[in-house]
């Protein structure tokens, strides 16, 4: 297991170096290629942390077991949903 030595504020600014534009032409989810880049990266980094089912689909989306390590009673179920995959936002006329 990995011992973790970088603070919340390097990864942020490792994460946000990483090219995630969509292509507004595209059909395709993703819109690119290169949006799947950030998806790896937290991958890797989920599995060097021991989460050893961390994969990724076809689309971009990053799924990972944490297993339980406290009593039942005291665990929260939790679940973390963000899209790594920006769309731009229809225009509506008014």
């Amino acid at each position: 297991m990995l011992n973790i030595k970088h603070t919340v504020a390097e990864r942020f600014l490792r994460y946000v170096q990483i090219d995630t534009q969509s292509d507004p032409t595209s059909t395709t989810s993703p819109t690119t290629e290169k949006q799947k880049n950030l998806s790896r990266l937290l991958v890797d980094e989920l599995q060097a942390m021991g989460i050893t089912d961390a994969h990724l689909d076809e689309f971009g989306y990053v799924y990972a077991t944490i297993q339980q390590q406290a009593p039942k009673a005291m665990c929260l179920l939790f679940a973390f949903a963000r899209t790594l995959i920006p769309r731009p936002i229809a225009a509506v006329q008014v």
